[in-house]
């Protein structure tokens, strides 16, 4: 028999920096989501994944928190997420169109950027500072005919990159 599905859910909060106790609660509710690279959340609805860095630039006066994660997603699959926390209205903000990446044959803005690949393969996801650049696996399904399905999807031995230029991480 085959194993049952699991899936992950996280909880955190975020803790101001400041004289008086200010903390926002994080509710995950990615299992919900249709479109999460396309979605702008709240601490209310947070897609919810363990952080492992945090990557901090600035553009036009607006302060980007560059998140960093990985999400042991359900049985077959995990990810890793590249998410971006603001601070609007002294309320928190996941999630702006400042990543470009590769989908199919184009380049397209994305909220949030996310890896989904096989429980058992190891992805790599995180900032190079000599770089100044966020460097990933390039990840492929292990047949053709398992394109789209990413649980099959494993590292093919190279890399790409995002840069942070004019408020946009550049693939």
């Amino acid at each position: 028999r085959l194993k049952e599905d699991f899936t992950y859910r996280y909880y955190g909060t975020i803790q101001m920096n400041s004289p008086e106790l200010k903390m926002y609660p994080l509710t995950d509710f990615s299992l919900f989501f249709t479109f999460p690279e396309d979605t702008i959340l709240d601490n209310r609805s947070w897609f919810g994944c363990i952080y492992y860095n945090m990557v901090v630039k600035e553009f036009n006066g607006k302060k980007y928190y560059n998140l960093l994660g990985w999400d042991g997603n359900d049985s077959r699959s995990n990810a890793k997420i590249l998410d971006v926390l603001q601070f609007i209205d002294d309320q928190p903000v996941f999630g702006a169109p400042i990543f470009e990446v590769a989908r199919g044959d184009s380049l397209m803005l994305k909220k949030r950027f996310i890896i989904e690949y096989k429980a058992s393969a190891s992805v790599s996801l995180n900032y190079n500072k000599e770089l100044d650049a966020i460097i990933f696996d390039f990840i492929k399904p292990q047949t053709p005919e398992s394109k789209g399905a990413f649980e099959s999807y494993i590292p093919d031995g190279t890399y790409d990159g995002l840069q942070f230029k004019n408020g946009v991480w550049k693939f």
